[in-house]
């Protein structure tokens, strides 16, 4: 009974979020205290899903029972009890190098880096493999992708993933200056796009580099222009690669996630 009743809390919760009329809006879900102690047991499930959805909720209700409320205040400084075998997906920014003609972008983790990283901390004097990976990033932050946030559900990961790479490649610039993916065809890519392109082939071939890079400037530019954050970051996916990396995790130890982005509680 306990299971559906948690399942009931979680479909309810799902519906008035959903129901706000705008994400900055707080709205609390009311529970009964007996409801909110079920949300209490259900941050001890053995499914990390349970667990993130049960701390979602306590972030939004309330109790007229002061030991009630003090006790949801204590779980919520805490963050989202994880347990070894976990399986969580950070998001990480990637790293910017240069090889003297060109920008790259360092978005790939090498499998002796993280195999390092994950079994060398201790013997390094770290207190924590956090504290290691933040030392490393730092010794090695130009070819090291930076962790900006980690979270239960991939597909929210992704979602938030796509929007920081669009908002980084939109305040990066030059964009041009990067190298870029040998197998894109930019002309293709502003046909898909309803852009007009110049035909290129009546010109010069010893000139038609220049005109299709000053093509390009122009494209991007008037991008920029009209604020097409959007657009613009899926050009410069397809054209020079991520500005951001999904990443699967297994948790090594008890400890919890602290997460300040909502959680999609529907999933």
């Amino acid at each position: 009974m306990s299971d559906q009743r948690l399942e009931e809390i979680f479909r309810q919760f799902y519906i008035a979020d959903q129901a706000r009329p705008s994400p900055d809006v707080e709205t609390s879900f009311h529970c009964s205290d007996l409801d909110i102690h079920l949300l209490f047991n259900a941050l001890s499930n053995s499914e990390l899903h349970t667990r993130a959805k049960a701390y979602t909720c306590l972030q939004n209700v309330s109790s007229s029972n002061p030991d009630t409320q003090k006790s949801i205040a204590d779980i919520l400084v805490q963050g989202i009890p994880l347990r070894p075998g976990d399986r969580i997906y950070g998001i990480y920014k990637a790293a910017i190098s240069y090889d003297d003609e060109f920008f790259n972008l360092e978005n790939q983790f090498s499998a002796e880096l993280n195999e390092y990283l994950e079994n060398n901390w201790e013997s390094e004097g770290f207190e924590t493999q956090e504290d290691f990976y933040e030392n490393m990033a730092e010794e090695y932050g130009q070819f090291f992708p930076k962790r900006i946030s980690q979270h239960v559900f991939r597909d929210t990961a992704i979602d938030i993933a796509t929007s920081l790479h669009n908002q980084y490649a939109f305040e990066q610039d030059p964009i041009l200056e990067f190298r870029s993916n040998s197998e894109f065809d930019f002309l293709e890519w502003c046909r898909d796009n309803h852009i007009e392109t110049p035909n290129f082939s009546n010109i010069d071939p010893l000139d038609r580099e220049f005109h299709k890079y000053e093509f390009k400037s122009q494209i991007l530019l008037g991008l920029r222009e009209k604020g097409d954050v959007k657009r613009f970051g899926d050009l410069c996916f397809n054209m020079i690669g991520s500005f951001t990396v999904v990443r699967e995790e297994i948790v090594k130890e008890y400890t919890y996630l602290r997460s300040t982005i909502e959680l999609d509680v529907g999933a």
